[in-house]
């Protein structure tokens, strides 16, 4: 009866800590795909790079009449500066 009891304890004991840990990975990963890059875009939002490839991160970087290529969630597309 007593190692019954220890295996049982132990079966109980084993199957929390791994619900716990599938908890813990659930919600890992929720934090890893909200915060990726791939979820900005399905956002609305657009990264837009030079024609080196660096990314524009402010207006002052960039100069009327330049190209540029906006990545959005979908793909791709060619934008050229106004002003």
């Amino acid at each position: 009866d007593h190692v019954a009891g220890l295996l049982d304890r132990g079966r109980r004991t084993l199957g929390h800590l791994l619900d716990r840990a599938d908890s813990e990975l659930t919600h890992t990963h929720a934090r890893v795909v909200a915060l990726s890059p791939a979820a900005t875009l399905r956002r609305g939002y657009a990264v837009l790079q030079r024609a080196d490839g660096h990314v524009v991160r402010g207006p002052a970087e960039v100069t009327a009449g330049e190209a540029l290529r906006a990545r959005v969630a979908d793909g791709e597309f060619s934008v050229k500066v106004s002003e």
